[in-house]
């Protein structure tokens, strides 16, 4: 998308143009932007909607209309879908499940899980480093890798996939993050 980013500042700019104040999810600066919603498929961009500030969107809608178009470009069971802390809530991953997308989500650090070897249940945030097979709270099974990130504290990824080392799960990660950056 490309544009004049002076008009983000000029007066009633917000109320005109739907532009608000959003959370950068990588920075974690807050700035006036759109608040958008859109399909990456390896590097190109198909599907952006600006979200209209009239109409009240339902994310989970929003997000399985958006993975339901996705299908028609891609096979899901050939593809790995990648999200960030956002997408981090109950019904997902049953509906990725469902869609038969492979997926890495980043996970908030305030999740329970139950541990499938040991029955033990505990917050994501106090697992050690390492992958764990884990039940989540409503009965579905993921693997939750607890990884080194580049800040102090660990990345906490879940995934349908089993791969041989963190560093693997983190490597594919990151490149969600390389789409915002491009």
């Amino acid at each position: 998308i490309a544009g004049d980013a002076s008009d983000i500042f000029k007066p009633h700019a917000q109320a005109m143009q739907w532009i608000s104040r959003v959370r950068d999810g990588s920075t974690g600066k807050i700035g006036n932007w759109y608040v958008i919603y859109g399909i990456n498929v390896n590097g190109i961009t198909h599907q952006v909607e600006i979200k209209d500030p009239q109409i009240e969107y339902i994310g989970s809608e929003k997000r399985e209309n958006m993975l339901r178009k996705t299908k028609e470009i891609v096979d899901a069971e050939k593809s790995i879908a990648i999200f960030d802390r956002w997408h981090d809530d109950v019904g997902f991953v049953d509906m990725l499940q469902e869609l038969k997308y492979h997926y890495i989500v980043r996970w908030k650090k305030n999740r329970i899980v139950t541990i499938v070897d040991t029955e033990q249940q505990i917050k994501t945030w106090k697992l050690a480093l390492g992958r764990y097979k884990v039940m989540l709270e409503w009965g579905t099974y993921t693997y939750v890798y607890v990884v080194k990130g580049s800040g102090k504290n660990p990345v906490i990824l879940y995934s349908d996939m089993l791969f041989d080392t963190n560093k693997e799960v983190l490597e594919l990660y990151k490149k969600r993050r390389k789409i915002e950056l491009d």
